[in-house]
């Protein structure tokens, strides 16, 4: 019966929602100019039939205007911006483009609204000589070049000179090389990308960071850093299962890390446990370059004496030909011995009426020698 309810209440609603809004191309940006007057175009996806009343919202709403103003069903609409001669707020400035689903008078009930925005970004300069900086670096394998690329963009009203540098850190923070790239010019609101190839060969596999600084005759440099991995064909046991229950079937984990930057298949261990000869693979697993992931396997404690306090076990992984091989020691969780928890207990519990009863019964004594006195 419930799901009969559910059944009918969705088909009566499916006229009330639209079931697909979007909007393309998501957004534009411009650079901010004195009196720009700049058009720009959307297509909206609504369902055929489907009214919608088309919106602005954000900074800037109050220099655009819209070529229509409701839709039915699929169309463009064109934002037309007229832009002062000066805007005194430096930065990003965005504008939002949108379109409302409108409900149908006829309809009964109440409709689901919903809406779905483009963007129009404009970049106004800062007063001066203003930079910022991102970088970007991917990992490799240890020896393989780094590529860096390096974007600068000027979001003062003047032009500069960008002279820029990367400092390359080890893991342990010391530093290893340092880059100069060529001093770039860079007009008021463009952006510049600086490719550089980093030769790896000298160093080992392991995390680096790296350091971007740019000089460019503001108040302050701009800076960024990012960090990257060289790589090795090497699979690394981070932690196992360290606690097991007695005399049951045992969930063991084993976390890996992939310390090789392409694809590693048919990844999986075998754990073992020599003494009390358990043996058992777990299921493989597929790592992607850098990938972390967990195998798990089972085996069944009940062949191993009680009085056995942890296990030494044998646990290594295998792929691409290659093994990680460890022992790691896992020690059996600790069990209330239940009988002699009971036995304290129930002593206690008997001194504690011991106590109560000579304490009592000394009472009873003082009260017969007050009325017989």
């Amino acid at each position: 019966m419930r799901k009969r309810v559910i059944v009918v209440l969705a088909i009566l609603l499916m006229p009330l929602i639209s079931a697909a809004v979007g909007v393309s191309p998501a957004g534009y940006s411009a650079d901010f100019t004195p009196s720009l007057k700049k058009s720009f175009g959307f297509y909206f996806t609504l369902d055929p039939g489907v009214k919608g009343e088309a919106f602005i919202e954000g900074d800037l709403a109050q220099y655009a205007t819209l070529s229509r103003k409701s839709l039915e069903g699929p169309g463009d609409v064109e934002v037309i911006l007229s832009l002062p001669r000066d805007i005194e707020l430096p930065g990003v400035h965005t504008l939002f483009v949108g379109i409302g689903q409108l409900r149908d008078s006829r309809q009964q009930g109440v409709a689901l609204v919903g809406n779905v925005k483009g963007t129009i970004r404009i970049r106004v300069p800062y007063p001066g000589k203003y930079a910022v900086a991102s970088l970007e670096a991917k990992d490799t394998k240890a020896g393989d070049p780094v590529e860096f690329k390096a974007l600068i963009t000027n979001l003062g009203k003047e032009d500069i000179a960008a002279k820029s540098d990367i400092s390359i850190y080890d893991g342990r923070n010391k530093s290893i090389k340092n880059i100069e790239l060529p001093i770039t010019p860079i007009e008021s609101t463009k952006t510049i990308e600086i490719p550089y190839s980093f030769d790896t060969k000298e160093y080992g596999a392991g995390r680096y960071l790296s350091k971007l600084k740019v000089e460019y005759g503001g108040k302050n440099s701009a800076e960024a850093e990012i960090s990257f991995r060289l790589g090795e064909l090497f699979v690394n046991l981070i932690s196992t299962t360290r606690e097991l229950t007695r005399n049951t079937i045992n969930k063991f984990d084993i976390v890996i890390e992939s310390n090789w930057n392409d694809p590693l298949e048919n990844v999986y261990a075998n754990v073992r446990i020599p003494e009390y000869n358990i043996n058992f693979p777990t299921p493989s697993v597929n790592l992607a370059g850098f990938q972390s992931a967990v195998l798990t396997g089972f085996f069944d404690t009940g062949g191993i004496p009680d009085n056995v306090k942890s296990l030494k076990v044998n646990v290594q992984i295998n792929y691409a030909g290659k093994t990680t091989e460890e022992i790691v020691t896992v020690k059996f969780k600790r069990e209330n011995n239940y009988l002699i928890v009971g036995l304290i207990i129930g002593i206690i519990v008997l001194v504690a009426i011991i106590i109560a009863l000579v304490w009592w019964m000394r009472k009873i004594s003082k009260k017969e020698k007050r009325r017989k006195g």
